[in-house]
């Protein structure tokens, strides 16, 4: 069994055994358990990013084994058909209101059952507002907790590309920032804007002048990495990669 087909089961179980998608077989089945959507929190400005999810998506099908919804799935915090995607993001660049109780309590129950949330800080500022308006959201949700940095030897660098940082349109962090759990993270923070660097506009263009092929196809490898943790969780730190893995770091 090759790679592809070793990460196409690890997907299809850990969809199948979700406490997510137990909980909503009728929902899993309407929009296909085997294909990955990217959920869009409605704490992100409409729209924002779109062209940048939607050029990801296309990749992340032709790079992976893992099958794409083409359509962006907008989501309120405070939804229970949020209970159903395993996958969800918050992405923005300006502030944001407090959360409601409900919200609070329904992303906190989301978190707590297996649920994955990818916040990107597309400000291209340190200590940004927008960051500051996570931090508030995430004491709110896990109370007693803060954001950390990822450090270099945590499995999100090793999910599917070997990475030693992460990139985007800017360069204000190597390494992710994230909540630690007792298992996995389940939270996890860009500040550099990965979608950005990708985000091409109707001409074909990037949208951002100051962007290379380079830093594009960084970029995207940092973007399925997070997918991929999201969706196989911790499989890399199983004994029987270490091998392999460490003969690639070396090589580095």
């Amino acid at each position: 069994m090759n790679r592809r087909e070793i990460l196409k089961t690890l997907l299809h179980i850990s969809l199948l055994f979700s406490p997510l998608v137990r909980r909503g077989t009728a929902m899993a089945k309407e929009s296909n358990l085997w294909q990955f959507h990217w959920v869009k929190l409605n704490i992100s400005p409409r729209g924002w990013r779109d062209k940048g999810i939607k050029n990801f998506l296309w990749e992340l099908e032709k790079r992976t084994s893992v099958v794409a919804a083409k359509d962006i799935i907008y989501e309120d915090p405070s939804s229970r058909d949020l209970l159903y995607r395993p996958f969800a993001t918050i992405l923005g660049y300006e502030p944001f209101s407090p959360l409601d109780e409900k919200a609070v309590a329904n992303l906190r129950k989301y978190l707590d059952m297996g649920g994955f949330l990818f916040i990107e800080d597309a400000s291209g500022v340190e200590g940004s507002p927008f960051l500051g308006a996570v931090e508030q959201m995430l004491m709110q949700i896990f109370p007693g907790k803060s954001l950390e940095p990822l450090g270099k030897d945590h499995v999100i660098y090793r999910t599917f590309f070997l990475l030693n940082r992460i990139y985007g349109r800017f360069d204000i962090s190597r390494y992710f920032l994230g909540i630690q759990g007792e298992h996995r993270s389940p939270v996890v923070v860009s500040l550099n804007d990965a979608l950005g660097a990708i985000e091409r506009s109707s001409a074909g263009s990037l949208a951002d002048a100051g962007g290379s092929d380079v830093s594009r196809e960084m970029s995207l490898r940092t973007l399925i990495n997070v997918v991929m943790y999201a969706l196989t969780v911790n499989y890399k730190q199983d004994q029987i990669h270490i091998p392999y893995i460490t003969r690639r770091l070396r090589k580095r």
